[in-house]
């Protein structure tokens, strides 16, 4: 692979960057000697040239392989393991999780052929459930299961053996599959379900229902949102990029987020939780914190009330505000390796920037107000 294909930029910076995923392997040594293990490694090649950071790339990048390789070769991590039942649930919860952001993804994209393109989706989509369903009821492993699953225990690095001596699939390796065909289809049918009129669905399966709400899906000691948020405004205060009061208005809106989404690792966090969240804060009342009666409901109670009382929304200015608040946490987020992107990017509200604003004045409206007596003075006659 072409080492320029590690070259990159980061928002908010002119500067090029050397970027490249961790090695599996290396991220199980990395856990095992019980430091973070992130899924990507981000380096500043201290330039916006493009000649000289592709210069510097090279030779960061060889370092970078270096250091892997002596940590590999030195490890003590310990042997690959056999999956138990909380390991599984971890699995088809990120499986569930990420399917339906790459769903939401390939909708954007068909979107963009207009209405053709959602129907060739859907239509996709509706095949796909359907060749599973028929593999299952047959008893069989489909190619895509199998390729997830194998590509989930070369990832974890278990000991589950595929085959027997006969070739058969072994009763371990099947019930792995029919866990990871579980959570893909649940994926494709709530994401279905949610285009066809109904926004809240969630997946019907037992077994995936049964690892969203295990403990494999909760966030590790100290990383649930509000925990991190206050590393994240601690830090951003004593680094002075913001002031005290704004982070005190910014945790506000990143608590109704977090009581939106639920306790969940941020990773598992994606463009529809963000999106949801989104539609519901713009059909909020005017300040609907500060409104006797609202005190103590949820967001989707405020709404409801709202609409029953005919109440004034909140204007898009106020949402974008609101969503520029948790964008720059989840920058933050992705930056410290808490998060695999920022899902807030392309979800931002449109509003006139301009509204509201007083024109700006001409020069010789300037000229004409600052040589006038108030400035120079009165005629003393």
């Amino acid at each position: 692979m072409s080492s320029q294909t590690h070259l990159t930029r980061r928002n908010g910076s002119s500067n090029y960057y050397y970027r490249e995923a961790v090695p599996p392997d290396v991220r199980l040594a990395l856990e095992a000697s019980g430091k973070r293990a992130p899924r990507e490694v981000w380096q500043s090649l201290g330039t916006s040239d493009f000649k000289l950071a592709k210069h510097r790339l090279a030779g960061v990048r060889e370092a970078q392989l270096r250091q892997w390789e002596a940590l590999k070769a030195n490890s003590d991590a310990a042997p690959a393991t056999y999956p138990d039942q909380d390991k599984l649930n971890g699995v088809v919860a990120r499986l569930y999780a990420n399917g339906l952001n790459l769903r939401m993804k390939k909708l954007r994209l068909a979107k963009a052929d207009g209405p053709a393109g959602v129907e060739a989706f859907i239509e996709r989509e509706r095949r796909e459930l359907r060749d599973a369903s028929l593999d299952h009821m047959m008893g069989n492993v489909g190619a895509w299961t199998a390729k997830v699953s194998d590509a989930v225990i070369a990832q974890l690095g278990w000991q589950l053996p595929k085959a027997d001596a006969s070739g058969e699939l072994t009763a371990d390796y099947r019930k792995l599959a029919e866990m990871v065909l579980a959570a893909l289809s649940a994926a494709q049918r709530v994401t279905l379900d949610r285009l066809d009129g109904n926004p809240s669905a969630e997946p019907l399966s037992t077994v995936v229902r049964q690892a969203i709400s295990s403990t494999a899906l909760r966030p590790l000691p100290g990383q649930s949102l509000m925990e991190l948020f206050d590393k994240y405004a601690e830090q951003t205060v004593a680094q002075g990029r913001k002031k005290l009061d704004t982070v005190t208005q910014d945790r506000k809106t990143v608590e109704l987020f977090s009581n939106w989404v639920g306790r969940r690792p941020a990773k598992l966090i994606g463009k529809d939780d963000v999106r949801e969240f989104r539609n519901v804060i713009a059909d909020l009342p005017l300040k609907s914190n500060s409104r006797r009666g609202f005190q103590g409901l949820s967001l989707s109670e405020m709404v409801e009330k709202g609409r029953r009382e005919n109440l004034p929304k909140r204007e898009n200015r106020t949402i974008a505000k609101e969503l520029s608040a948790l964008s720059a946490f989840f920058s933050w987020l992705v930056s410290e390796g808490y998060a695999n992107e920022n899902p807030t990017l392309g979800l931002f509200p449109r509003f006139d920037k301009t509204r509201g604003k007083l024109p700006s004045y001409t020069v010789d409206q300037l000229n004409a107000a600052f040589s006038s007596p108030l400035f120079t003075g009165c005629d003393p006659r």
